[in-house]
């Protein structure tokens, strides 16, 4: 059994936003990733506040979909 432990004040959901956008932008380097990963959470946030759920996770699910496409040209 798992026990999940918050560890910040920030909202699990914008974690999980910045943990995948920071993810998918490694590759561009600090200069390009930190303004995308930055536009990336104010956008999550903005979904958060208004409830936009189905958008909160198509932002998420599009990272995603990044990342795995890096790992699938890597051979991973």
């Amino acid at each position: 059994m798992t026990t999940i432990v918050p560890t910040s004040e920030e909202d699990p959901a914008l974690s999980v936003v910045r943990f995948v956008a920071d993810l998918s932008w490694a590759d561009a380097g600090p200069e390009v990733a930190e303004g995308h990963v930055s536009r990336l959470l104010v956008e999550a946030q903005e979904c958060l506040i208004q409830e936009r759920w189905l958008d909160l996770a198509s932002l998420i699910l599009a990272s995603a979909d990044v990342i795995f496409s890096k790992a699938s040209e890597k051979g991973f």
